[in-house]
């Protein structure tokens, strides 16, 4: 029997309306575990007791409920019903903190970024008649390890500071500047208005913009 949780969240799924409040839990549960198949899994094919994106969408929760951690997020996992499991795929085994970690850990960040930042620009024009954003770099808080330094990720957040559309993580020998061009080629802004620093008023950029994003 699991212990109670420690952390002062909610372990249920509705935590994902946040960002499609127009839609029932329900269907945000399903929209997410469908498009969160495009996530290449570089699992093995053997062994694998739970689906990538029912491991994602639980990760998901339990972030959007305040886990910061993995195993906060093996505590709200755990702490779950068996309802809320049922809704993304899992019915016997919980997973556990080593599961989640060793899952997340071996992800392409990018490719889910990508991903989760299609879903995110979506809705957001789906609410919104114009889109603004911000492009800008920050590096990661609490990361640094005794062998590596803090990743650098640079990011689309939207002016209101509610919704992050995408983020690259900038190689340790590079700078942020050849990372924009990829992450704005995956957003959906077309004729929104994109803010950024000095340092990309590159003619590449402005070409990117104009021609395949269609921004100001």
């Amino acid at each position: 029997m699991p212990a109670e949780t420690v952390l002062p969240i909610d372990p249920c799924v509705d935590q994902l309306s946040r960002w499609s409040p127009l839609l029932r839990v329900d269907d945000v549960t399903s929209e997410l575990l469908a498009l969160l198949e495009q996530v290449p899994d570089p699992r093995d094919r053997r062994g694998r007791r739970y689906r990538l994106p029912s491991l994602l969408v639980l990760a998901l929760s339990a972030v959007a409920a305040g886990a910061r951690s993995f195993y906060a997020i093996a505590d709200w996992v755990s702490c779950a019903s068996a309802e809320v499991l049922a809704r993304v795929g899992i019915r016997f085994r919980v997973p556990s903190e080593s599961t989640i970690r060793l899952t997340l850990g071996c992800l392409d960040g990018d490719e889910l970024d990508r991903v989760l930042g299609g879903y995110l620009s979506k809705t957001r024009h789906q609410e919104d008649e114009r889109v603004a954003v911000a492009i800008d770099g920050k590096t990661v808080r609490g990361a640094r390890t005794a062998d590596a330094l803090a990743p650098h990720l640079v990011a689309a957040v939207t002016h209101d500071g509610t919704t992050v559309l995408g983020q690259r993580r900038i190689d340790s020998k590079s700078n942020e500047i050849p990372a924009v061009r990829p992450l704005l080629k995956g957003l959906d802004v077309a004729g929104g208005v994109i803010s950024v620093d000095t340092m990309h008023t590159q003619k590449a950029t402005a070409r990117l913009l104009c021609t395949t994003c269609g921004t100001t």
